[in-house]
């Protein structure tokens, strides 16, 4: 299993750029994307609402892209600021 690691601020979607923007609405819709936050991975925003929660382990959800590849986050403390995690096998 291959893992990268990224750090990301928890964004509104009014922090997000431009582009971030468009991307979110094209995943959720306006009204929905408008309501979401958001981490960054690659500087492409992943919604935390995609994330299933996990009590245990060492990470906090998990965002299942196919049967191969997930990406886990763990949330700060503070919930300002996350560990990212891309793997894949």
């Amino acid at each position: 299993m291959k893992r990268t690691y990224q750090r990301s601020p928890v964004l509104y979607f009014h922090e997000l750029s431009s582009e971030q923007q468009l991307e979110a609405i094209d995943t959720f819709g306006e009204s929905e994307a408008q309501e979401e936050s958001f981490v960054l991975w690659n500087n492409d925003p992943l919604p935390l609402s995609m994330f299933m929660r996990t009590d245990k382990g060492l990470f906090s959800g998990i965002y299942e892209q196919s049967y191969f590849s997930a990406y886990f986050i763990k949330l700060s403390h503070t919930g300002e600021a996350a560990t990212v995690v891309y793997a894949h096998w």
